[in-house]
């Protein structure tokens, strides 16, 4: 995937404040080892539908759904459309 400069500096920025557990394989992969989400409503909201959301740091559960609360997933779904 090709990223801009200003797409490179925010995920870098992103990076530096996550601790994120898998070792950001998501972004070491080039974004092609990420978990299937939905952005829902119109609070921007990232469903994860994923089986491992209740095992997940980041995912927090409401209702009847998981939801991903990872900055850098947070981005790649709402600039990356991934």
């Amino acid at each position: 995937m090709k990223l801009t400069l200003e797409q490179r500096k925010q995920i870098r920025d992103i990076v530096k404040i996550v601790d994120c557990p898998r070792d950001f394989i998501c972004l070491k992969s080039d974004f092609k080892k990420v978990p299937k989400v939905e952005i829902s409503g119109i609070a921007k909201l990232i469903e994860c539908p994923s089986e491992d959301a209740k095992l997940c740091k980041f995912s927090f559960y409401s209702g009847q759904t998981y939801f991903c609360k990872c900055r850098l997933r947070h981005y790649a779904a709402m600039n990356l459309h991934i």
